[in-house]
């Protein structure tokens, strides 16, 4: 069966869960966040794309989630604008340690 309507994207997201081991420091939890961004810019920018809005979600090793959003200023497909708004909502967030770990990250 073939379509001929054409879809919008809505929305484009990435995240993941970590293989083995979990991640408290503050310095790898920066690298996994700007890893994302990274990825999901890309996609933007394959598909013409920009984002106006950004939301960013933690799972942690004890299962609970932590989740929050932003407006962008402007739209955009730069990594370094969503991996800074990333970190923004971050802020807000139980921030890691060793009993505290982080096991998932997405971006939205």
């Amino acid at each position: 069966m073939i379509f001929n309507r054409i879809e919008h994207e809505k929305s484009l997201n990435n995240g993941h869960t970590l293989l083995t081991n979990t991640i408290y420091e503050l310095s790898e939890v920066k690298n996994e966040i700007r890893k994302i961004a990274e990825y999901l810019c890309r996609k933007l920018r394959d598909k013409k794309l920009v984002a106006g809005y950004l939301y960013f979600v933690l799972r942690y090793d004890n299962l609970r989630y932590a989740s929050g959003d932003l407006h962008l200023d402007h739209h955009s497909n730069d990594d370094r604008i969503l991996y800074e708004a990333a970190l923004d909502v971050f802020k807000g967030f139980p921030q890691p340690n060793s009993y505290l770990q982080v096991r998932m990250f997405g971006m939205v």
